[in-house]
């Protein structure tokens, strides 16, 4: 089974257990509950409907054509993940920078395929080369 869940709405248009199609407008961002300013707290549950079957929710939004999503595992020698470490991505042709953090220890949980602790949104990564470094 596979469950989404939007916070923050400030008007919800679909009710618990309805089926979306790709497209369906589901609501109004908003700021609702802790919130800092207006936006979309959106989380993918597999299996059961519980924290430990959160996803992060990137790996499941098909990114446009010619975009991509840089999905990896930073790791110690004896296979253990390092939380909380940037990486840095630059484009060898344009000089553009993108950063991004490892997960933090508890904050996502990974996907049992990719089994990754970071996930870079969605850029227009094919047929780029780029320079990746990181920092403890």
């Amino acid at each position: 089974m596979l469950y989404t869940i939007y916070g923050h709405l400030e008007q919800s248009y679909v009710w618990r257990g309805q089926r979306v199609e790709a497209g369906d407008i589901i609501g109004r961002v908003g700021e609702t509950g802790k919130a800092t300013g207006p936006h979309l707290h959106m989380e993918v549950r597999v299996g059961d409907n519980i924290f430990f079957g959160t996803r992060n929710p990137e790996l499941w939004i098909s990114p446009p054509q010619g975009y991509g999503i840089l999905v990896g595992r930073v790791m110690r020698g004896r296979g253990e993940y390092i939380p909380e470490v940037k990486l840095i991505l630059v484009s060898d042709v344009t000089g553009r920078i993108y950063e991004v953090m490892t997960y933090a220890k508890g904050a996502v949980n990974s996907d049992a395929y990719y089994k990754e602790n970071v996930v870079m949104e969605t850029y227009r990564l094919a047929g780029t080369i780029y320079t990746l470094t990181w920092r403890p």
